[in-house]
């Protein structure tokens, strides 16, 4: 019985085999299945690829040269600027001082670290003192 056993099996295996072969006959062979290849900068040759790079360097080029210049004047500008004196001209805005309460320090109207609040109110208590 073994021998039928493996007779049987060798029967099933050549006709798993006949039927492959014949399924390919008919749908056609198909050509094993290739990865992909990407070309990443649409398909150019290495002369065509090299050209190209040596273009885009000089646009860096041109392009880094250009921000230099620029860096170099607003530098400049800056500077013609800085060297006038100037009046800071800060707007009242009186939503900034809404208190509910007054502050537990010296001063309780001034912020922490209001200095310029902090002068006028530490001048106007000597003000007061003398």
């Amino acid at each position: 019985t073994h021998a039928e056993h493996s007779s049987s099996a060798t029967d099933r295996s050549a006709t798993r085999e006949t039927m492959s072969l014949l399924r390919a006959a008919v749908l056609g062979v198909r050509p094993a299945m290739r990865a992909p290849v990407r070309r990443f900068s649409g398909g150019h040759d290495a002369a065509e690829a090299a050209a190209e790079m040596v273009r885009w360097e000089k646009f860096s080029y041109v392009a880094f040269g250009v921000s230099g210049l620029f860096g170099l004047y607003m530098a400049y500008v800056e500077y013609q600027h800085s060297k006038h004196p100037h009046e800071v001209h800060k707007p009242e805005m009186s939503h900034l001082k809404i208190r509910s309460k007054e502050y537990p320090w010296r001063c309780p109207d001034c912020n922490l670290f209001d200095l310029k609040c902090w002068r006028e109110c530490k001048a106007a208590l000597k003000a007061a003192k003398e």
